[in-house]
């Protein structure tokens, strides 16, 4: 009767929810990689999975409050994901949609709709690390849509954010931060339509700059809304020392499109869109806190319509280069009270605006600003540019690029930016070159849990790169050997996070270096990071991918085995019932990791039927078994 009742729940469903025990062994074999259904329960599945599992959710309606009590680790997170193609809806049956407050979990592709609850919807809480949430659409609340308490290493990036909001006058934001949170970000976002600030990094006026959020990074976002004054600011910053603010969009706002107060520094705001906003950027001390070390650089701000384009009050150390401000019918440039200290004001563009004003403490200097039907007042310098016609592409239509009769074009001075031709160009756009120089902002290479050398990369956009070569070189070798290329495709225009994996790798000390190649031929090559890989310290069995695989298509499923040592090893496939599929190795292997694939036929070369089978690793009295799903 068992046997049957197990056969009918494999006729059921393609995959088994529960932890399977073997027989007399009191070993529990989890399901890896499980599914839910319509009308079934996701919170309940969640509390089995382990490091490396996938829960795909089918399309359907789940009105649920998630949480996870087990963490994921680096290389193997716990991840909830949507079946692909498709797109369930998760609405909260309680005060909070979802709660992450475990290390390296996933959340991705879900429609996560707050059912406009008075509480934030997503929370990450205590000091939970690595988590991700990409992918959503988050939606229909009225306090904020995620509010990230503490942590480190949190990934936000690639969700649909809109419509939170409570009252005018109570804030309802996007995306807000405690203090003390590190490394996140926050990239290629829409936050449309909240009541608060669409981000905003918070503190209060008693916490102490030490205490602020450190290395934040908001990147690749558009940032907007059509509630007029029922909405507050793009960003917002109270509480952050350490931030890059690069190639987002903002408009519509009725306040500021940004605001940086209470202290906060360390700061570079860099090729920026700030458009039809009523004001445009805002720096100021508040709280007895002045700020410090900001870069503004390669930016667009146009169609401002009151007080300023960009404003500074009580800011020290200041590099203001190369921006376009233009059709700004107030001040494009205003310092007031406290003042700007220490600054360069220099190769910027001012475009049809009234005359900068200086009311406050100001000490910079500044040459080489181009006024085009604007009067440079108290900014005028030496080797400016003057005149009626900037030779734009088309300011009406938002377009300032340069053309090739402009009178900016070579007219500035060098500020250790890219340029083309015999000086640098005015304003943000740089003719004959890259609108968004491309420049390598980090890379790292890092060893997971699996024994892989993980290596990870950020850039400052894709201008006109083709791709990466990824080039190794072990320490006892005397040149480096290309071991894999990352492409630059037409839909990873703008993107600036990238990532390679190599998996061929043994204990020892590597070097690995990136060459970046452009359209135009230009090859660039890297500075080499190195890395020891260490000897695996136990026996492991990595989770297949893909997960699920079609045993009718081209491409096998692989794993990774590793060995801490010589040993024979015997790797197998079988079904629920036990029976072998096929065996997929016997024999014996040198420590190290090892990747076996498997094509979804048995031994006899026939495709398997679709279901979830397990594959496992006997090394001497070692066993470890995972599941998989096989899909036609």
């Amino acid at each position: 009767m068992q046997l049957e009742a197990l056969r009918n729940r494999i006729q059921r469903s393609a995959v088994l929810a529960c932890a399977l025990i073997l027989a007399g062994t009191g070993t529990f074999l989890y399901a890896g990689n499980q599914v839910v259904t319509s009308g079934q329960s996701i919170q309940s599945r969640l509390s089995s999975l382990q490091p490396g599992d996938t829960l795909f959710v089918r399309a359907g309606t789940y009105t649920e409050s998630l949480s996870f009590s087990t963490s994921g680790r680096p290389g193997s997170p716990i991840v909830l994901m949507a079946w692909p193609g498709e797109r369930p809806i998760i609405k909260s049956s309680g005060d909070r949609l979802l709660t992450l407050n475990k290390d390296y979990l996933v959340v991705d592709g879900f429609i996560l709709d707050h059912g406009n609850k008075s509480s934030d919807a997503i929370r990450i809480r205590g000091d939970a690390r690595g988590c991700i949430i990409r992918n959503n659409e988050i939606r229909n609340g009225r306090r904020d849509a995620i509010e990230v308490n503490s942590g480190s290493d949190h990934l936000i990036e690639n969700n649909v954010i809109h419509d939170f909001f409570w009252q005018r006058g109570k804030d309802a934001h996007g995306i807000v931060t405690d203090p003390g949170v590190l490394r996140l970000t926050i990239q290629n976002n829409t936050i449309y339509d909240v009541g608060g600030d669409c981000v905003q990094l918070y503190a209060s006026g008693s916490d102490p700059i030490s205490s602020y959020s450190k290395d934040i990074t908001i990147r690749g976002n558009i940032f907007y809304t059509t509630r007029s004054a029922d909405s507050e600011n793009a960003l917002d910053f109270k509480g952050v020392d350490g931030a890059l603010v690069a190639d987002n969009e903002m408009y519509g706002f009725n306040n500021k499109a940004v605001v940086v107060q209470k202290g906060c520094r360390n700061i570079v705001v860099e090729r920026n869109i700030i458009r039809d906003s009523d004001r445009g950027i805002e720096f100021r001390g508040e709280n007895g806190k002045g700020q410090e070390n900001i870069t503004v650089r390669h930016n667009v701000i146009y169609n401002i319509a009151n007080y300023f384009a960009v404003k500074f009050d009580w800011v020290d150390n200041v590099t203001f280069v190369n921006n376009t401000i233009a059709n700004v019918t107030t001040r494009p440039f205003f310092v007031e009270e406290e003042g700007l200290t220490n600054g360069v004001i220099r190769n910027n563009l001012f475009y049809n605006t009234e005359a900068p004003r200086i009311k406050g403490t100001f000490k910079a200097v500044f040459s080489h600003n181009g006024w085009f039907k604007t009067d440079a007042g108290p900014l005028a310098g030496a080797n400016d540019v003057t005149g009626n016609d900037p030779g734009f592409g088309n300011a009406a239509a938002g377009d300032f690029t340069l053309t090739a009769s402009s009178p900016a074009r070579d007219a500035g001075m060098d500020v250790g930016l890219p340029y083309v031709g015999s000086a640098p160009d005015l304003g943000a756009n740089e003719y004959g070159g890259q609108t968004t120089p491309v420049e390598l902002i980090s890379f790292s290479a890092l060893q997971n849990d699996e024994g892989d050398v993980v290596l990870e990369w950020q850039t400052s956009g894709t201008g006109n790169t083709i791709g990466f070569a990824v080039q190794r070189r072990r320490n006892n070798e005397d040149e480096f050997r290309t071991i894999g290329a990352v492409p630059v495709l037409a839909q990873d225009q703008g993107r600036r996070s990238w990532s390679f994996t190599d998996r061929e790798v043994k204990p020892g000390r590597y070097f690995y270096r990136l060459v970046q190649t452009d359209a135009d031929g230009t090859v660039t090559k890297m500075d080499a990071v190195e890395i020891l890989v260490a000897v695996p310290e136990r026996f492991g069995l990595e989770q297949n991918w893909p997960n699920p695989f079609s045993v009718s298509g081209a491409t096998p499923t692989q794993f990774t085995i590793t060995l801490p040592r010589e040993t024979r090893v015997q790797v197998r496939v079988y079904n629920l019932l036990g029976q072998e599929m096929k065996q997929l190795f016997f024999g014996r292997l040198p420590g190290g990791r090892h990747v076996i694939a498997w094509d979804g036929k048995d031994s006899s070369g026939n495709p398997v039927a679709p279901g979830v089978y397990f594959y496992e690793l006997r090394a001497n009295s070692i066993k470890h078994v995972r599941s998989l799903v096989a899909i036609r």
